[in-house]
């Protein structure tokens, strides 16, 4: 065997999207943190802020792991059903929960439906750029246009391009074998 091949790891769909939000979990953690001081080097984030941002952080998140594992529907599935039983699980009666979760899929839906626009409006290399503009609107609704805030924008960008090669190699490293 040459030395540069490396044996994947056989696991199952579950356990390859909980190795998956392991290894998001402190990337997460660290954009969040640097988004929240470049955000408020330009205005003050209020705590429903703050909120909103790492709510619109998991959509984009899910956005850029269904582009990067598009050929994974299973484990898209998985990945969307866990978000979804976040919202669901909020509800205390039965028509809550189904409220919750239909405002949740709709946001989804919206946020993807936008985000493919915007990175299919223009297929160079600054697709990337069109697409953090308008995470940036996402991001920071209350602001009247952040996506215009040029470092901003770039800190998103640099973001979501670095995430989705670290995710396409992270699954490089996998062979996925459900029963």
């Amino acid at each position: 065997m040459w030395p540069f091949r490396k044996k994947k790891i056989a696991v199952t769909t579950d356990e390859f999207v909980a190795a998956l939000l392991e290894f998001r979990k402190k990337d997460k953690k660290d954009f969040l943190a640097e988004l929240q001081k470049q955000a408020e080097q330009n205005w003050k984030l209020e705590t429903g802020e703050i909120t909103v941002m790492a709510n619109e952080v998991v959509i984009a998140d899910l956005w850029i792991l269904s582009k990067a594992l598009m050929s994974d529907k299973r484990v898209l599935d998985v990945l969307h059903d866990k978000y979804f039983s976040i919202f669901v699980n909020l509800g205390k009666t039965q028509e809550e929960k189904k409220d919750l979760l239909s405002r949740a899929q709709s946001d989804l839906h919206e946020r993807y439906d936008v985000y493919y626009k915007a990175w299919e409006a223009d297929m160079k290399p600054d697709h990337w750029m069109n697409l953090a503009s308008e995470m940036a609107r996402f991001f920071f609704p209350n602001q009247v246009n952040p996506g215009l805030n040029a470092f901003l924008t770039f800190v998103i960008h640099t973001r979501y391009f670095a995430f989705f090669v670290s995710i396409c190699k992270f699954r490089s490293n996998f062979q996925i074998v459900d029963p």
